[in-house]
């Protein structure tokens, strides 16, 4: 179910680790599929992300983005890993 994200998983996403997109300190924490997309407020669609790449999404779905970010994203994170799959149809083995 989605709704408001307690602020405490939020730090617990930024602090989980780099950025998912490159790699980089996280600063932020991203919503993989947009809210203006779509996308819901719920702890499986937070990635920790750093603030230029974060900046640099903002609205855009997945298929829509950098693919060298998105690539690390999916190679980085089951959560971006499936985003992509659903946006793109594609099918991935992980």
């Amino acid at each position: 179910m989605a709704g408001p994200v307690p602020a405490q998983v939020y730090r617990e996403i930024l602090a989980s680790g780099p950025c998912v997109y490159c790699g980089s300190a996280a600063e932020h924490v991203d919503h993989v599929r947009p809210l203006s997309q779509g996308g819901w407020e719920h702890e499986s669609n937070l990635v920790p992300a750093c603030e230029a790449c974060n900046l640099s999404k903002r609205e855009k779905l997945l298929d829509r983005w950098v693919p060298e970010r998105v690539l690390h994203g999916v190679l980085a994170s089951v959560k971006v890993a499936i985003e992509y799959a659903r946006v793109t149809g594609a099918e991935l083995e992980m």
